[in-house]
């Protein structure tokens, strides 16, 4: 009886184990949470050498560098788009284990996507349109003939390179709207059919082209058509994980078995919890009949259970660590990696899940005992049997009661005096041009912000939040027309031909200032606003400093205007009259609420806390085309600065995430920072990379404050 009485409490125990982890939804999201799966998406896998050939497709037919499609990948992927393809898959998979889909065959569903492609794409041809040479038609069926053949070239995902005009009357315009309306899907043309003529009727021929060039285009046609070839159904990515063409093991054939029992899932641990309440109560009867103690012989039987479940965990813990490991997959290496520590982490849960419940059931087991125990020492008249149970009960579980509250009632001693700069006590007494910082370049140029050929991914209080510290920006008024075209001829003519279009749309004026990356048509935010958001984030943490390292477009008094405005005003440190002089601690700045440090790369304020970076400081060569180029040679400011920035990234058509997964690791930020300390004297003060969150520059920079592990 005890042996039966062990097993179906073990299989109750394991049944719930499987019931609340393996066929809960929750439990593989905090997996891919704890695994910081989405952010390692972009900083890890997409960047792998070895899925080039999926990434580079994303933009297959437009003419991008190839730099500038990583780059970029994050605008194609946004993170709301990757997720939907997670919903999916773990849709596809829990649906195999209960039962609901006949077969486990992990497929991506891409729409999400595409959805992006489309509307970067569609985005690329419309503004095209508006700088594409026109000249003058000869007749209306000239204009009609060679409009058409422009809708041809939009179709085939090429912009078209002439465009007729000529004036139309009524009639006329009616005409041709008619006309376009055939080369737009029967299911479109009531919702094309009045922007059009508003837009034939104005004249603007190249508006009425950029209507209809998304249902004619949509997007999809020409810039993912490599993609598309690899792909089943035309929207799916096979990542090659077949469940029916797996080899034979115990961990696939446990795969097969909880889809076999998956739709009884619930009938078996109502059964397995139904017969071992029949053993226990048989148990009872057989320890009344036997003379035997009632409450010893269940907490044996509690104990029983408990110890076979847990060899049973421990048995089946090897197939399940590796059940989804040994299917095939075509992942790059990176992306095996993350599915690894995902699956490592998923397994964690079942097993914190299936040793809580065993817990449970060794401590209901000892409690019992206990009672046991009790009740053959306590003599109490029959008459006051409930006495006994209340006193027995009282014993033992007081003592646990009064340890449950100590351990989590109870605030948890801690030294007050005890302050953290930066995340660090030992940094506290530390001048502030002592310590190293982890720096973002071009910080804010973001794909969280939609800039086109972002340096870096999450916003700039994102940056803040995932431990950098100086923040290099770029301040500009807004873009006028007449620097447009110089600056795109500045860049190498596949880049120029790629940007030219984003760039078309450039007679707009917005006033005030704003945070650009070279023209603020490919991407801007406003000055006042993300200052604002920072020194929200400063009052937030009010143990950490932050340093901004403007490069000034825009006049002294306009930065200071933003500054106050934003509310920064107020933690505004002021560095020394004397750039050699010395600079405060961390704890000195911390206590006086004098958190943010702000320099300027081209103006100079003395006697105010906007002072030229260059007069304190001295830097690193910046416009290196490959990682061998990287050194620490001098550049700007005096040799002797008692500051050093360190500028670690490469940049060619734009900044490269493959090259940062080089760049940003420990050991080569470590390497450049020994460069320094051999070639100059000093250890850089800011470690500056594109794409921060790729490789380790907080943890080069914390080895080099030598705090952290």
């Amino acid at each position: 009886m005890l042996v039966l009485s062990a097993v179906c409490g073990a299989v109750l125990l394991t049944a719930e184990t499987v019931r609340s982890t393996v066929l809960r939804r929750t439990s593989y999201e905090r997996a891919v949470a704890g695994a910081d799966a989405y952010a390692r998406l972009y900083s890890e896998v997409l960047p792998d050498p070895a899925a080039g050939s999926v990434t580079d497709d994303l933009l297959a037919r437009l003419p991008i560098d190839r730099s500038l499609v990583t780059a970029n990948l994050r605008v194609v992927l946004p993170p709301a788009a990757v997720r939907g393809v997670v919903d999916s898959l773990l849709e596809e998979f829990l649906g195999y284990l209960t039962g609901t889909s006949p077969t486990l065959a992990l497929t991506l569903d891409l729409k999400p996507v595409f959805a992006s492609i489309a509307e970067l794409a569609n985005q690329y041809f419309g503004t095209q349109l508006a700088s594409t040479q026109t000249h003058a038609a000869t007749s209306i069926q000239q204009l009609t003939s060679q409009l058409l053949e422009a809708v041809a070239d939009i179709a085939r995902g090429v912009p078209p390179t002439n465009l007729p005009i000529a004036p139309l009357t009524p009639g006329q315009a009616h005409t041709v709207a008619d006309t376009l309306l055939t080369r737009v899907p029967p299911a479109d043309r009531a919702a094309v059919a009045p922007q059009l003529q508003v837009e034939l009727n104005k004249g603007d021929l190249a508006g009425a082209l950029s209507v209809i060039g998304p249902y004619v285009f949509r997007g999809t046609a020409q810039a993912i058509s490599d993609l598309s070839r690899r792909l089943d159904h035309g929207s799916t990515l096979d990542l090659g994980v077949r469940l029916s063409a797996a080899r034979s093991t115990p961990a696939i054939e446990s795969l097969r078995w909880l889809h076999r029992l998956g739709p009884w899932w619930g009938w078996i641990v109502l059964t397995a919890t139904l017969l071992a309440a029949g053993f226990f109560a048989i148990a009872a009867v057989l320890a009344r009949v036997t003379g035997r103690r009632l409450l010893r012989w269940v907490a044996l039987e509690l104990f029983a259970a408990a110890a076979a479940a847990l060899l049973g965990g421990v048995i089946t813990r090897h197939f399940l660590v590796n059940a989804l490991g040994s299917l095939r997959s075509s992942l790059p290496p990176a992306g095996r990696r993350l599915a690894a520590d995902v699956t490592h982490r998923f397994v964690g849960e079942i097993q914190g899940r299936h040793l809580q419940l065993i817990a449970v059931t060794a401590v209901a087991g000892a409690v019992i005992a206990g009672l046991s125990f009790l009740a053959r020492r306590v003599r109490l008249p029959r008459r006051a049997e409930w006495s006994r149970t209340a006193l027995a009960l009282t014993s033992v579980l007081m003592p646990t009661l009064l340890v449950a509250v100590g351990v989590l009632a109870l605030p948890r001693s801690s030294d007050a005096s005890t302050l953290s700069c930066n995340g660090f006590a030992q940094l506290c007494d530390r001048p502030y041009n002592e310590v190293t910082y982890a720096a973002a370049h071009n910080a804010m140029a973001t794909s969280e912000d939609r800039f086109l050929g972002p340096a870096q991914d999450p916003s700039m209080v994102h940056q803040l939040d995932n431990g950098i510290r100086a923040l290099l920006i770029d301040t500009h008024y807004w873009t006028p027309a007449a620097k447009v075209q110089p600056f795109l001829a500045s860049l190498p003519a596949q880049t120029r031909a790629a940007l030219a279009p984003f760039a078309a749309v450039a007679n707009n004026h917005r006033p005030g200032t704003w945070l650009c990356h070279d023209i603020c048509q490919l991407g801007a935010t406003a000055l006042s606003t993300q200052l604002h958001l920072i020194s929200q984030w400063l009052q937030r943490n009010p143990d950490e400093i932050i340093t901004l390292i403007v490069q000034d477009g825009i006049s002294a008094p306009d930065t200071a205007r933003a500054v106050k405005d934003s509310g920064l005003l107020a933690y505004i440190a002021t560095p020394p009259t004397d750039p050699k002089a010395r600079w405060p601690t961390l704890r000195q700045m911390i206590a006086n609420n004098q958190r943010a440090v702000v320099f300027a790369e081209e103006d100079d304020v003395p006697g105010s806390w906007y002072r030229n970076f260059y007069k304190y400081a001295s830097d690193t060569p910046f416009r290196n085309q490959s990682t061998s180029r990287l050194a620490c040679q001098p550049n700007r400011g005096p040799v002797d600065a008692p500051l050093l920035l360190l500028n670690n990234w490469v940049t060619r058509a734009a900044s490269s995430r493959r090259d940062a997964a080089v760049a940003n690791s420990k050991q080569f930020l470590l390497n450049q920072a020994r460069s320094c300390v051999a070639r100059r004297a000093r250890t850089p003060n800011y470690l500056a990379v594109d794409f921060a969150t790729i490789g380790d520059v907080t943890a080069a920079a914390n080895a080099l404050n030598r705090v952290g592990s």
